[in-house]
């Protein structure tokens, strides 16, 4: 370091600069000079020495207003600087410590005692740039590993993702499959039954008719009962849709209508799901990731309200984006909290009851879809989510 030292030299008095200038150039220093303050200041500026010696009287600007212009700038606030001046050094010592000077030098300049000031500065100058350099690369590794772990994080929310969508694609075909079945032959024996019957109808005997009274409703509503079965079925297929990985239209109202079905057990009787569906076109997505969305939001919404409530759901189109809302009349989210609402694993639920998880999913969701989601929120005054959707996203 000392070999390679760039040492700026100020002083009005020409001799005065020579006579420095030779005293360092014999130890190998590289020697620049300024006539003046503002000179000094213009060249610190422009490329900033290892260490500065300063002449203390000089005119317009002196040592002291140019050291404290040095110390008030965050490039050089720790740059080295040695007061030089031939003055009474007891008082002018003082001023150069307030001014931020490290060293004091008087005249006549004794050699050896200059070389060991400014060897001694440049060593501390040295360690202080080491240790500048290691904080830079520990904070740069630090940036680096907090943006891996962020990735990672990302990385461990979509397979976790995946993982639950294909255990519930696998699920929904499973139930499909065993529901289908048995519901198929009900179905047909309750049409066969109830087609019999009416052919009986008008030959049986008076004495039958209190019997097929009885039996026809019985059949109607074994008919129904069918029907709500397999609408549920359906509905968990819309709602699944796994097998539709790549990006297609998609009806929201639909999915969001089958994912309503599905989470109508957790409200029934007790919160008012009020529809506010505007003229939207189908929307190039991938459905079932949607639908997980509409699920999540509505669970959590569901699960805020303690008692009676009620939710909106709006949807409609701003230009060629489709907004969708999602407003619950629950307990709402503090404050505190809406900065990291969307973070990995942040959760105000109790242990056990939720993994911080399901907002993330919907966040990375709408992002992967190039959207937007966001929320607004009272303590005790419930929240809404709105999310908007491009109709036709660029693919990647």
């Amino acid at each position: 370091m000392t070999l390679q030292a760039k040492i700026l030299v100020v002083d009005d008095t020409p001799q005065n600069v020579k006579l420095l200038t030779d005293l360092l150039a014999a130890p190998h220093y590289a020697v620049v000079t300024a006539a003046s303050g503002h000179e000094a200041l213009e060249q610190v500026e422009k490329e900033t020495p290892d260490l500065i010696l300063l002449d203390v009287v000089m005119p317009r600007m002196n040592g002291y207003e140019v050291c404290r212009k040095i110390r008030d700038s965050p490039v050089t606030a720790l740059l080295p600087v040695i007061m030089v001046t031939g003055l009474d050094p007891s008082q002018e010592r003082v001023k150069g410590i307030e001014a931020g000077a490290d060293e004091f030098i008087t005249k006549p300049i004794n050699r050896p005692e200059l070389l060991a000031r400014v060897r001694s500065l440049l060593r501390i100058k040295a360690l202080h740039d080491t240790v500048k350099r290691q904080a830079t690369e520990l904070f740069e590794a630090n940036a680096q590993l907090s943006h891996t772990l962020d990735e990672l994080r990302t990385t461990q929310i979509h397979l976790i993702q995946s993982e639950k969508m294909a255990a519930l694609g696998k699920l929904v075909a499973g139930l499909a499959h065993e529901i289908n079945t048995p519901l198929g032959a009900i179905t047909s024996n309750t049409n066969l039954l109830d087609r019999g019957f009416k052919r009986l109808g008008p030959s049986v005997a008076e004495q039958g008719t209190t019997l097929l009274t009885t039996l026809e409703p019985l059949l109607h509503t074994n008919a129904e009962a069918c029907q709500r079965i397999s609408a549920i079925v359906k509905n968990l297929k819309t709602f699944a849709r796994l097998d539709e990985a790549e990006w297609k239209s998609a009806d929201f109202r639909e999915g969001m209508e089958s994912t309503l079905t599905l989470v109508h057990h957790l409200h029934k009787g007790r919160i008012q799901m009020i529809r506010e569906y505007r003229e939207i076109p189908p929307v190039e997505c991938h459905p079932g990731q949607i639908n997980q969305v509409f699920m999540n939001l509505l669970v959590n919404a569901i699960q805020a309200i303690e008692g009676p409530g009620k939710i909106w759901i709006r949807m409609g189109l701003e230009g060629d984006i489709v907004k969708v809302e999602i407003q619950d009349t629950g307990i709402g989210i503090a404050e505190t909290h809406l900065p990291r609402i969307f973070d990995p694993g942040f959760t105000t639920k109790g242990v056990g009851v939720g993994t911080g998880l399901g907002l993330s999913i919907c966040y990375q969701i709408i992002a992967e879809h190039q959207g937007t989601i966001h929320v607004t929120s009272q303590d005790g005054r419930g929240s809404t989510f709105t999310m908007h959707l491009p109709i036709r996203p660029r693919k990647e």
